[in-house]
This record gives structure tokens, sequence and C-alpha cells, in this order.
């Protein structure tokens, strides 16, 4: 429990909505990869910013079996 909450507080405290993606999953991207738009970039952004915190506290061991899952929710 110590653990996780502490790191629950870090990563509120980077940005709150990566918390929320955590929590809830990535945020949906309805635009065609063709048409994205700075919209839909600062989303793609922010879910790899997501992925990018969870996996910096795994040992190697841990990360060597996440390492293939492309969303927040696999990981």
């Amino acid at each position: 429990p110590y653990r996780k909450d502490k790191m629950e507080m870090y990563i509120e405290s980077i940005q709150y909505r990566i918390w929320l993606i955590i929590t809830n999953g990535d945020i949906p991207i309805p635009i065609p990869e063709a048409k994205r738009t700075n919209v839909g970039l600062t989303i793609m952004k922010i879910n790899t910013k997501t992925r990018y915190t969870l996996t910096c506290i795994l040992s190697k061991n841990k990360y060597r079996k996440i390492c293939r899952l492309k969303t927040t929710k696999e990981i």
C-alpha cells in the first residue's frame, strides 16, 4: 500500500490526466490516422506519456512481460 500510494501521488502530481488514463484506459482517437490534426496528436502524446510513466517503475523482468502491449489498459 505504501508504494502504491506514493506512486499514485507522484503520477497525479506530474499530470492528473495521466492518472485518469491509468484508471480508465487510453483516450480514444476517433479520427483516422491519415486525417489527424493537432488534437489527435495531443491525445496520442498523452496516451504515450501515460504508458511511459507506467513502464518507468517496472523492473526489467516485468517490463519484458508487458513491452509488447499497446494500451494502458492492457498494461
